[in-house]
C-alpha cells in the first residue's frame, strides 16, 4: 500500500526566509537571482524577507548580519555565470540589493525649511 504524503509547498513567505538563509549560509548567485526574482515577481522588499526569516526560523535574528550579506557578492563572483544569464544580469541584481539595503541604512534627510514652520491652529 501506498502511503499518504501530504503535499508540502513552501508559501512566499518560506520561499523568502529559506533564500535569505541560504544567501547568509553560502551566498551563491543562485541564490541572490532566486531571491531578486522572487522579489520582482510579488513585488517585495528587503523589510518582508527580514519578517518572513523570523517566521521560518523562529529565532533572533540579526539584522544587520542580514543586510551585509545581501550585499557581500565577492563569493557569487567567483562562480560562473548561470544558464541563460544575460550580460547585464548580474550587474542588475547587485545594484538592486545595494540600493534597496542602502535605502533602509540611510538617514532620512534634512527636514525642508517648510516642514520645520510651526502653524498656529488655536482659536483666538
Amino acid at each position: 500500500m501506498i502511503p499518504h504524503v501530504v503535499e508540502r509547498r513552501l508559501d512566499v513567505t518560506g520561499i523568502l526566509g529559506t533564500k535569505l538563509h541560504a544567501i547568509l549560509d553560502r551566498g551563491t548567485r543562485r541564490d541572490f537571482f532566486d531571491l531578486y526574482v522572487t522579489l520582482q515577481h510579488e513585488q517585495l522588499g528587503i523589510v518582508e524577507c527580514l519578517r518572513a526569516i523570523r517566521a521560518i526560523y523562529r529565532h533572533d535574528v540579526n539584522d544587520g548580519l542580514l543586510l551585509r550579506a545581501l550585499t557581500y557578492f565577492d563569493d557569487a563572483e567567483r562562480e560562473a555565470r548561470l544558464p541563460g544569464e544575460g550580460r547585464a544580469d548580474w550587474a542588475r541584481v547587485k545594484k538592486y540589493f545595494l540600493g534597496a539595503v542602502g535605502a533602509l541604512l540611510v538617514p532620512p534627510p534634512a527636514a525642508l525649511a517648510i516642514q520645520r514652520r510651526i502653524v498656529d491652529v488655536s482659536d483666538r
